[in-house]
């Protein structure tokens, strides 16, 4: 069961994620793929955000101070709450040249991996391999890779060698350039 429409997708696109849901041996495997180049864009927004963590939160409903009326003699009771003003272009901001900033700066690498676990109605597969998913040809060549995976006849150090993405990789593709704008490449727009 494919998720995706493909028809209006350009051929040299780069891709990021899919998904498909496909049967093996009698039990249906949920497939969520990422390319190397998501799981690099991940770990630079999660290090942003560790570098920010100690900021305001955005998040207003949080950080509101109660004020309380007296109910008999011992009790009281909030009446209402005040918010200080939101301070989100703030914190957004400073995130954004936080990313920016590890962006010039990160040494990540980023391998391919697979992460399998079961829920009550199928496998749920995690992988993350460096193949370009542009057609439906594309998505069948990825379901036959991960049913080769689960099946153990072949690894990924075996399908993958010593296969790294690294910041030469993001640079060579022209990721460091889009900044804050990788939605941009996301869509293919």
């Amino acid at each position: 069961m494919c998720f995706h429409h493909y028809d209006r997708l350009l051929a040299d696109r780069l891709t990021w994620w899919d998904d498909v849901t496909f049967v093996l041996n009698n039990y249906r495997v949920a497939l969520a793929w990422t390319h190397p180049r998501m799981a690099y864009e991940d770990a630079i927004d999660a290090e942003a955000d560790r570098l920010t963590a100690d900021l305001p939160s955005d998040n207003f409903m949080r950080d509101g101070t109660p004020v309380y009326r007296t109910v008999g003699r011992s009790r009281k009771q909030i009446i209402h709450t005040v918010y200080e003003p939101c301070t989100q272009t703030d914190r957004h901001d400073q995130w954004q040249q936080a990313r920016k900033q590890v962006m010039l700066s990160a040494n990540i690498q980023i391998g391919p991996s697979l992460d399998a676990h079961w829920c009550q109605y199928s496998r749920v597969i995690n992988l993350c391999v460096p193949i370009e998913v542009r057609n439906e040809s594309d998505l069948r060549q990825l379901v036959a890779l991960t049913r080769r995976l689960l099946m153990r006849e072949v690894t990924l150090q075996e399908a993958f060698p010593d296969y790294q993405y690294t910041r030469a990789d993001w640079e060579r593709e022209g990721l460091h350039i889009a900044g804050s704008d990788l939605h941009v490449h996301k869509v293919g727009l």
